[in-house]
């Protein structure tokens, strides 16, 4: 059985309108940490369905989408704005985290 992983996804989108579109795609499957940054825990294969269904709301000369994936989900360090003004967060907001996978599985 595959084991499922953390991934950490980006984007830089040219037009607003195309911007829009990716940002609720992937806000609907992963969990939002800035503007254009996301994490999304999944299955490698479920991650390059993600990333394909967004390939097609993009224009592959103007725009870019790139994942890696990350090792261990724990501490996280913020500055500015963000989910609050916080230095620090152990680990990052278990209740949001929470929230979101219950929000994914229902």
């Amino acid at each position: 059985m595959a084991h499922s992983n953390w991934y950490l996804a980006a984007y830089d989108i040219s037009h607003p309108r195309r911007l829009q579109r990716v940002h609720r795609l992937l806000k609907k499957r992963a969990l939002p940490v800035q503007k254009s940054v996301f994490f999304f825990q999944g299955h490698e294969g479920q991650l390059k369905q993600l990333l394909d269904e967004v390939a097609t709301l993009m224009k592959k000369k103007e725009d870019d989408l790139r994942a890696w994936p990350v090792d261990r989900m724990g501490e996280a360090w913020m500055f500015g704005r963000g989910i609050e003004d916080s230095v620090a967060v152990h680990p990052p907001k278990r209740h949001v985290f929470l929230r979101w996978l219950k929000r994914l599985v229902a």
